[in-house]
């Protein structure tokens, strides 16, 4: 079972590209009027949201460990693809750290959730 970890990591980077380049590069990329609270941005920051959250929840009960670790990884897309973003519209630097926040954010906590319920589960059998 050694190969198993490298694997899992390798997917959840992999997999996380999906919902970084289709969410989270989408959204920092588009003309939405200025502002974090205008509904085209909350729209896609629940989007961001919701399949980060369930991306680190799937791989948490996949994975070994601690399940926020798994969440760091499946997020690490999304944190690459917008500092190389930011590079290119620095202006919006700010916009591309909540989007990053909230990736990461969403699949980290997923994961603990996911990770803690599957430990509790594991105790009580």
């Amino acid at each position: 079972m050694r190969w198993k970890r490298p694997i899992l990591i390798a997917s959840a980077v992999l997999i996380g590209v999906l919902p970084g380049f289709f969410f989270v590069f989408a959204g920092a990329f588009t003309d939405a009027p200025a502002g974090f609270a205008h509904p085209e941005r909350l729209l896609s920051y629940v989007l961001v949201v919701a399949s980060y959250a369930a991306l680190g929840a799937v791989f948490a009960w996949l994975g070994p460990g601690e399940g926020w670790r798994w969440g760091v990884w499946g997020g690490l897309a999304a944190v690459l693809m917008l500092a190389w973003y930011t590079t290119r519209e620095p202006q919006a630097w700010g916009l591309h750290l909540f989007y990053g926040l909230l990736a990461v954010g969403a699949a980290a906590a997923a994961g603990h959730v996911v990770s803690r319920a599957k430990a509790r589960r594991t105790i009580e059998a």
